[in-house]
């Protein structure tokens, strides 16, 4: 999981404070899912047949972000936006029915079913966001993991140091015996 958070966050690198592309992305799946709610509805589509199309906008759109480079969202930006476009077809769908609530005896059976729709989006969105919030890394716990892993490279690192040192000390020792046993060599000799 971490292997594949590190290469996403590699991929490329956009200031998403300035980015407007991904705004404009979540409304354009919002404009598309709400007008097919209204026009299936207004075709007169069953309505498990207009929930799954508002159901399959969201995790069209849920793949698309997760897996675009293009549209590359941090898992709790991504998780919040289904969210919320569960919660505006909710919305949507609860408008539509409440414009035929004046007084239509057929209206209270589209009302309720208008609340599966309304809850079925929902509740894709809800559980989206708690999906891409789960996946999201804690910033605290990298550091920390982080940390970890410098101390031990440290103590790794002064470990390695403190053998080289004694292996200098050894061989300086070693020449420096070497070069006094061939000074006296050569005194001898001469």
């Amino acid at each position: 999981m971490a292997s594949e958070s590190q290469s996403r966050t590699a991929l490329a690198y956009r200031n998403r404070v300035s980015s407007r592309i991904d705004h404009w992305l979540f409304f354009i799946v919002f404009v598309i899912g709400s007008g097919g709610i209204i026009a299936l509805k207004e075709r007169g589509y069953e309505q498990w047949f207009v929930t799954s199309f508002a159901v399959g906008i969201m995790l069209v759109y849920a793949l698309y972000v997760a897996r675009s480079r293009r549209y590359l969202l941090r898992e709790d930006q991504a998780g919040d936006n289904l969210y919320y476009l569960g919660f505006l077809y909710t919305l949507v769908s609860l408008a539509y029915s409440l414009s035929f609530f004046a007084g239509k005896a057929e209206s209270t059976e589209k009302i309720l079913g208008n609340f599966g729709l309304a809850l079925a989006t929902t509740i894709v969105g809800l559980a989206l966001r708690v999906l891409f919030n789960q996946m999201r890394e804690d910033p605290v716990e990298i550091e920390r993991e982080a940390r970890l892993e410098l101390g031990e490279a440290v103590s790794g690192l002064k470990a390695e140091l403190d053998t080289s040192v004694i292996e200098l000390n050894s061989f300086r020792r070693s020449t420096a015996q070497s070069l006094a046993e061939g000074m006296a060599e050569i005194s001898e000799k001469s």
